[in-house]
């Protein structure tokens, strides 16, 4: 739904997914682009700032998710883009 939505606005992605809640989060450290994952997956990157959290409100789940992403790493114009498209969306 959340992928569909993107593609109807016009945005160009590469998704990946992860098996691993480990590997998602040392790519998100590492700047790696931007999640959307249930909050208690990075409850501790989030408490120790190396991480930062979008809350989103009108994503229907029945998870509550969030979108993340490096704190202090510099952000490319189409993940800005991607950012505001995102809390746009959800706002």
């Amino acid at each position: 739904m959340f992928e569909r939505s993107l593609d109807e606005a016009g945005v160009t992605f590469r998704s990946i997914e992860f098996s691993s809640g480990t590997s998602l989060q040392r790519c998100l450290q590492r700047g790696l682009g931007v999640t959307i994952c249930p909050e208690i997956a990075v409850s501790q990157e989030l408490r120790k700032g190396s991480l930062k959290l979008l809350e989103t409100k009108d994503i229907v789940s029945e998870t509550p998710v969030v979108m993340i992403w490096h704190i202090d790493k510099w952000c490319s114009a189409l993940l800005q883009l991607f950012i505001n498209l995102v809390t746009e969306t959800i706002r």
